[in-house]
């Protein structure tokens, strides 16, 4: 089935978005700059979502932009939108692969398959691989070899579609949240602070069925994966977590900025919170996704002196303001992101024996060797990221006129620093938030 072409396609972007998520909010933003920038400021764009509440605190609708909902049973909603479109854009920074979820990565073969079916054009733009089952393997290389337009953000994820018989041209260039550039200067006046950003590993992957406990509800049909040995690690990693902070707030005499960079991280952090001593919960304050802004939670982490993040969007909005960090990581995104800023040796793995131990020892080195780290990551963004970022849209723009499309003749300039914009809300006290649920 072949669309009637019009001179400007109708795009949908996918992804997962409504989840108080900023660093999938981020990338929203980024992408639909890129898409306005290849086929002009008149595209019609529609943001599938799983709250349409949410993602209007984001972006604002227009005649040219506009938000549906997708429900978390979503064959035929999904169906019926690629209907609608002429290109179907998945966006999903952990798109190919299943340690969150295979729910999710269904979702996402769901739309590119049903799209191909419907006749329009399918994209994964800047998008990751990574681990994945053999039967879901199978479903990436079957739905894949029909994809218009693969652009992988890291040399590794190509590798790993590779690998996983992915035949179709796959080109890497790196993950649009880096153009993300406007900056907030460090307040001055004060005690260094430290971010810290968690993740409960083990409470993943999120499965389907039917029924579970409330306890353990994503949200239905969708629950945790939880046991006797994942309450066990994840025992561990909450003291691994609150003897750094302790470390920190103790033994240097700093502050610490407890991250939640997607509004479900906020449990881990509460976690961490209970385990506290008062003096050392006085000199910790919170930034929460979901309570603070996307834009807020970015001017959050480049107001940091260092970063110790399991989150990789952590990593990628904090390199604006070149803070030193290092990390804890599940998978392969933080694993291959400081094997290209070569600081491998600050990627520390969540089986790491005698988690603790590590984690301190890390940020001491960290701290140690702070300023070679800054100006490392200020020399990678400027030489390798923001370059890669352009290159999105070039390859987008190229492939959409070798497809037909009508496209901005001239690449749009880039969008230079400018001055964080003057936010309301203050960073919460993390004293605050253990007596509000007290």
């Amino acid at each position: 089935m072949t669309k009637e072409r019009t001179s400007t396609p109708r795009v949908l972007l996918l992804g997962y978005l409504g989840a108080e998520n900023t660093g999938s909010e981020i990338r929203l933003l980024t992408i639909i700059e890129d898409v306005r920038a290849v086929f002009g400021p008149d595209v019609e764009i529609t943001v599938g979502t799983a709250s349409r509440a949410n993602t209007l605190r984001l972006i604002t609708e227009s005649a040219t932009l506009s938000v549906v909902e997708i429900p978390y049973v979503y064959p035929a909603a999904v169906r019926r939108l690629t209907a609608r479109h002429d290109v179907v854009m998945l966006v999903e920074g952990s798109l190919f692969k299943d340690s969150w979820s295979s729910a999710l990565l269904y979702l996402f073969l769901w739309g590119a398959w049903t799209a191909r079916r419907a006749g329009a054009a399918t994209v994964a733009y800047a998008v990751d691989a990574g681990r994945m089952k053999p039967v879901n393997r199978l479903l990436t290389r079957h739905v894949a070899r029909s994809m218009d337009l693969i652009i992988v953000r890291t040399a590794a994820a190509r590798d790993t579609l590779r690998e996983a018989g992915v035949t179709r041209s796959v080109l890497d260039t790196t993950d649009t949240a880096f153009q993300y550039r406007h900056s907030a200067p460090r307040p001055a006046g004060r005690s260094p602070r430290v971010g810290l950003a968690p993740v409960n590993f083990h409470v993943w992957p999120v499965r389907a069925r039917p029924w579970g406990s409330r306890e353990l509800r994503y949200h239905w049909p969708y629950y945790y994966s939880w046991n006797a040995e994942r309450a066990r690690r994840t025992q561990e990693l909450v003291a691994a977590w609150s003897d750094l902070l302790v470390h920190v707030v103790r033994d240097r005499g700093w502050e610490v900025q407890l991250v939640a960079m997607e509004a479900l991280d906020t449990r881990i952090c509460r976690q961490i919170l209970d385990t506290l001593p008062p003096e050392v919960l006085d000199r910790t304050h919170a930034s929460f996704a979901g309570q603070r802004t996307a834009r807020q939670m970015v001017a959050d982490l480049r107001g940091l002196d260092y970063l110790v993040t399991s989150r990789y969007h952590a990593c990628v909005l904090s390199m604006e303001t070149s803070v030193p960090q290092m990390a804890l990581h599940h998978d392969e995104r933080l694993a291959s992101i400081y094997g290209e800023l070569g600081m491998s040796d600050l990627a520390i793995g969540h089986d790491t024996p005698h988690l603790a131990t590590a984690l301190r020892a890390g940020f001491d080195r960290l701290v140690a060797t702070g300023e070679d780290r800054r100006s490392r990551l200020a020399e990678r963004l400027a030489s390798y990221y923001l370059p890669r970022c352009a290159g999105n849209r070039d390859l987008l723009r190229a492939w959409a006129h070798d497809a037909g499309w009508a496209t901005v003749a001239t690449p749009q300039p880039q969008p230079q620093p400018q001055p964080f914009p003057t936010l309301p809300r203050q960073p919460v006290s993390a004293t605050s938030l253990v007596r509000a649920a007290e």
